[in-house]
């Protein structure tokens, strides 16, 4: 198969929703590599969300690169549906997030994303520490979707539905698996039962908050630290 690889990319077939197709990058990242190799995918988007609020952690498409490629995308993300957006040429296609180990990166934002296996689908999260620490700090993003409710007497308010950000939660990428976090200090510690007392005295020491994104941090550098 003859691979174009001076343009960002090329599509191969005629666009139909959720068609696949081919993406090619000016560096050669993203080879072919079995069924599930097609990058871009594309969506469906004529039918206008009249809901109140958004879907999306920013309704913007933003610079972000992809891996180690020198081509910039412009993305924004779906955190309701868990998709990926990518703005091309006036169409808007979906990152497939089966493709394993891709990371994203937006420029401007200091925000790395990255999909994991979770109860057999896949999530993204977005990284807090380096990939390449033996332990990782998930953060996990959410919108809610509240129902439309009706007024029953006439007196009583409408409200019509609505998206709204949720509380974001905390998880680990340690041995393969992904956990949420608790913030009971003796259940975190738990998690660790190599190192259970030596993490439980630097939580008391540092004071550590297990709900607060940059106290986490801190505690999961010095956790690294102790299992090198």
């Amino acid at each position: 198969m003859k691979t174009l690889i001076t343009n960002l990319f090329i599509f191969l077939f005629s666009i139909c929703s959720y068609s696949q197709q081919k993406v090619y990058f000016s560096n050669g990242a993203f080879q072919d590599g079995g069924n599930r190799n097609n990058l871009f995918l594309d969506i469906d988007n004529n039918e206008e969300d009249k809901t109140e609020g958004s879907r999306f952690i920013n309704d913007n498409f933003l610079p972000a690169k992809l891996n180690d490629s020198d081509d910039i995308f412009f993305l924004r993300y779906d955190a309701f549906n868990e998709v990926f957006e990518i703005s091309k040429n006036e169409k808007i296609y979906s990152l497939n997030k089966h493709i394993e180990n891709v990371t994203i990166s937006f420029l401007n934002l200091n925000l790395v994303y990255k999909a994991f296996t979770v109860d057999g689908t896949e999530k993204y999260f977005v990284l807090l520490n380096n990939e390449n620490q033996k332990i990782n700090l998930l953060k996990k993003e959410s919108i809610i979707f509240t129902e439309e409710k009706l007024s029953k007497t006439g007196y009583d308010e409408y409200r019509p539905p609505k998206y709204k950000r949720g509380k974001d939660v905390f998880f680990m990428h340690k041995d393969g698996e992904v956990i949420e976090l608790p913030t009971n200090k003796k259940k975190f510690a738990a998690l660790f039962p190599e190192k259970e007392d030596q993490i439980l005295d630097h939580i008391k020491k540092a004071k550590s908050k297990l709900n607060d994104g940059e106290s986490l941090l801190e505690l999961f550098n010095y956790i690294n630290s102790i299992y090198k």
